[in-house]
């Protein structure tokens, strides 16, 4: 009994007192006589719709294939129409090399006030080192028969009673240079030096490409030994004194600041 006597006070309370507002304050409660609509909210700087034209796609037609989409051109590298192969220039190089002579013990030497490195009676393999010349294989044996000595040294200076080749005589004589003789400091009249941001020696050289130290040395760039070293052709003097193949590593190059330089006309892949 005590359980509803709550709820029931409670609903006479609110019944009083609708009752009470209705009664006492009737012109508050909305109805339809005394509603008064909101006024319309005025657009302000709003734009209108843009007017667009009429779609000119034709949506009919069929999406083309990948096949069919055309592709930009990729670049084509132009070589020289008398341009010379790596492989070209290599095979020259060896066959510098691999030249063998004989020092005739009956060769008449014109240059006997001048010692040399090679002696009478002796085998060799390699063009001998001249320094100055440009000597190939036929006219190196030719000069020998003919009373040259095999060879000469810087300290010699340029002597005619020699025959041979130097370092960038023979460089140039590999390019296909056989007419003219350039130099460590003037070989880059017919090379560019390979000095781009992203170049590397170890990965980016070409076979038939040159590392030059203008006005000390240059050799011919071969191909890479098994171990990342490079294998590499050269006329020297010194203690060898004639054009051999050898292998060195890269550290040596870039530490007596060689240039990798490529001939001009150099066919390039691709």
């Amino acid at each position: 009994m005590r359980k509803l006597i709550f709820p029931t006070l409670m609903l006479l309370a609110i019944t009083a007192a609708a009752y009470w507002r209705f009664v006492y304050f009737p012109e508050r409660i909305p109805t339809l006589d005394n509603f008064t609509p909101p006024a319309p909210v005025e657009r302000v700087g709003l734009p209108e719709a843009p007017n667009f034209p009429e779609s000119t796609l034709d949506l009919s037609r069929e999406t083309p294939d990948i096949a069919d989409v055309p592709r930009p051109k990729q670049p084509t590298i132009q070589n020289p129409e008398d341009c010379i192969s790596g492989e070209k220039i290599l095979e020259m190089a060896k066959i510098f090399e691999e030249h063998e002579w004989n020092f005739e013990e009956d060769f008449i030497d014109s240059c006997e006030s001048k010692l040399s490195f090679f002696r009478k009676g002796g085998t060799y393999k390699g063009v001998a080192y001249k320094w100055g010349g440009l000597d190939g294989t036929e006219d190196f044996m030719t000069h020998l028969i003919g009373g040259k000595k095999p060879g000469s040294y810087s300290n010699e200076g340029v002597i005619s009673c020699a025959t041979g080749i130097d370092c960038s005589g023979f460089i140039g004589y590999c390019w296909g240079i056989t007419d003219k003789k350039y130099g460590t400091s003037t070989i880059h009249q017919i090379s560019e030096t390979l000095e781009d941001s992203t170049f590397q020696m170890e990965t980016d050289m070409q076979r038939g490409d040159a590392l030059n130290l203008a006005g000390k040395h240059i050799v011919l760039f071969d191909t890479l030994a098994g171990n990342g070293n490079a294998i590499i052709y050269e006329a020297t003097g010194g203690r060898i004194r004639k054009v051999r193949r050898i292998e060195r590593e890269w550290k040596y190059f870039k530490d007596k600041g060689y240039k990798a330089i490529r001939f001009k006309k150099l066919c390039l892949a691709g």
